[in-house]
């Protein structure tokens, strides 16, 4: 048997007859079907091949031997009945050769329309038999209804394939479901399997930053579960690995700064120590690195003894204003200023200073303050640079007269005024406040607010570093008085907005120039103008600012996104060019960077 069955019908229902012909061909046998014989052939997964062929007989009189083989060839015979079916010799004459061949039990009916008198339109050579004898039997064709209404397509094609194989409908059709499920199951499965890889490939494209709808949900989701690929934010713990290698690193290379021979904390000719303004950051930041031993606190809390030996500071009148800085000679604020924050930090550690240490190093305290409140200015909170200055306050000794108090305030200590009472809480508020007065975000500046450097017009773009310090800076005010010290919804929405963009907008040997220019008058009472420019660095001051902005939200309780988007920046300044900065900056830089580096990922209680 060369087909399993061989399609007969009318060219005027060829549509419907190509129709069957795809669905017999293409049907899948259930496997439980599958390899048993029938008629000593056995059962394939697809009934194929079906016979279908009709275009040679437009011109033949006769059945051509290749319909006669065909027919031969064929296990069963499947008539298309319609009218047309009905009416053509070629059909009646391709069943009656089929019959002639002993297997009208084979013979199968496919009903797509209706007779023309309305009964069913069977080929006339479908419904009788010539036997050999010549006598005319009278058949019943088994006939499956395609029409809708009736069988309908699918059970009517079930009914023929069953009719083919020699299985009940019923049990043909129950295995049919059973294996459509089954398909349809599968296809489900693969449909879902589809539809995840799109979805991965989706999130994924939206993880690595591509401009896609809904991108910045999808990153913000994944930051909720931190699940990101292509933004893995470093671990809390391989960022304070790495911190601590850097600070050990520049303990050492601080300690060396303070030792050598002609390091710029050298001694003036008039008698006097010059730059205790890095003389401060140094030990302040060697005695806030919880890596600094026993003997690196010694080496570094003897120098800061040396400003308060007699005859140092700069006193006139019986009032001490501090000491000089080496490029200058007038003592200035933050030369006083960062003797306290020094001091401050070594009040901080239970390890750094004996009892008696401790006394000497709070009268030492006292002195500094008295000669740094010369500076403050009470009515507004912000602080000179020069004594007795004329003119506006300046804006980085403001910043470092908050940083001194700050330190002052995790200490414990107190700021006493001249009648002996403590108002260490009110000029951290006042200044903090003054800060927070003159941070610009009106005009053009509104998409970049920020702080001015200390003498510039409104007309000069906010200093990048100024803004980033001012920014951690206020942020851990807040956290050591949150009750008088209250940032904005605006200020702290750009402090997010800022630290979002620092890995992209910033460079590590970045610097901003600031300029000091102002009228004061001396010691002596002589009205003079005195100025200088400094350079800040931007990299110590963007940590700063990302670590302050991490704890402000886990103190705050933020949601993980939040937490999880600062840790990652965070990460990436102190993981990608810690060690470079590190390495390559000196003196003042290398002191801000260990100053900075100091407070990463400490809790509340400063571990």
């Amino acid at each position: 048997m060369k087909y399993w069955a061989f399609i007969t019908y009318s060219h005027a229902d060829s549509r419907s007859a190509h129709r069957l012909h795809r669905a017999l061909e293409t049907y899948r046998v259930p496997n439980a079907l599958v390899g048993q014989t029938i008629n000593q052939h056995q059962i394939p997964k697809r009934l194929s091949p079906v016979f279908i062929d009709r275009a040679e007989l437009a011109s033949a009189v006769n059945l051509s031997t290749e319909i006669r083989e065909a027919l031969a060839d064929s296990h069963a015979l499947v008539v298309l009945c319609s009218q047309a079916a009905a009416e053509s010799k070629w059909v009646n004459r391709e069943i009656e050769v089929f019959h002639s061949l002993g297997r009208q039990d084979q013979v199968l009916a496919a009903i797509i329309d209706e007779g023309a008198t309305g009964a069913l339109p069977f080929p006339p050579a479908l419904l009788r038999q010539i036997n050999t004898d010549g006598s005319v039997s009278t058949l019943e064709p088994l006939a499956a209804d395609l029409r809708r209404g009736k069988d309908g397509f699918r059970d009517g094609k079930l009914k023929l394939i069953a009719g083919i194989l020699g299985v009940s409908f019923d049990s043909l059709k129950r295995r049919d479901l059973a294996a459509r499920r089954r398909r349809q199951v599968f296809a489900s499965f693969i449909g879902l399997l589809i539809f995840s890889l799109l979805t991965v490939t989706y999130i994924g494209l939206a993880d690595s930053g591509a401009p896609l709808f809904a991108a910045d949900s999808i990153r913000r989701t994944l930051d909720d579960f931190d699940v990101s690929i292509f933004r893995r934010a470093a671990s809390e713990g391989s960022i304070n690995q790495t911190t601590s290698a850097l600070r050990r690193t520049l303990i050492g290379q601080a300690l060396n700064d303070l030792d050598k021979q002609n390091q710029v904390l050298r001694f003036t000719p008039e008698g006097r120590i010059g730059g205790t303004w890095e003389l401060g950051q140094v030990v302040a930041s060697i005695a806030g690195a919880p890596e600094a031993t026993a003997s690196d606190l010694r080496r570094a809390k003897q120098w800061l003894e040396v400003p308060f030996e007699p005859g140092r500071a700069s006193e006139a009148e019986g009032v001490a204003y501090g000491w000089l800085w080496y490029q200058l000679k007038n003592p200035q604020a933050e030369a006083a200023l960062w003797p306290i924050i020094g001091i401050s930090a070594l009040l901080s550690r239970k390890d750094a200073l004996t009892s008696n240490e401790r006394e000497r190093f709070v009268q030492h305290l006292r002195y500094a303050q008295r000669a740094a409140s010369h500076y403050y200015r009470p009515n507004d909170g912000g602080w000179n640079h020069l004594p007795n200055q004329i003119g506006p306050p300046s804006l980085y000794a403001a910043l470092t007269g908050l940083e001194a108090m700050v330190a002052v305030r995790e200490c414990n200590e107190r700021w006493l005024d001249e009648t002996g009472e403590d108002r260490l809480q009110q000029m951290i508020a006042k200044t903090a406040g003054y800060l927070i007065d003159s941070y610009d975000r009106e005009g053009e500046w509104r998409p970049r607010p920020g702080w001015h450097g200390s003498q510039s017009t409104r007309e000069v773009t906010p200093v990048a570093s100024l803004t980033l310090l001012s920014y951690s800076l206020l942020l851990r005010a807040s956290e050591v008085e949150p009750e008088s010290v209250r940032l904005s919804t605006e200020m702290l929405s750009d402090i997010a907005r800022r630290v979002a963009l620092l890995p992209i907008e910033g460079s590590p040997f970045a610097t901003d120039e600031d300029r000091i220019d102002t009228e004061f008058r001396d010691l002596d009472g002589i009205q003079k103008r005195g100025g200088y420019k400094y350079h800040l660095p931007w990299f110590p001051y963007a940590v700063a600012c990302a670590n302050g902005w991490l704890r402000h939200l886990k103190i705050t309780n933020a949601p993980r996104a939040d937490i999880l988007a600062a840790r990652r920046v965070l990460g990436e300044l102190i993981l990608k060019s810690g060690q470079e900065v590190a390495i390559t900056r000196q003196d003042f830089y290398r002191a801000e960077n260990l100053l900075r580096l100091d407070r990463v990922l400490k809790d509340s209680s400063g571990r």
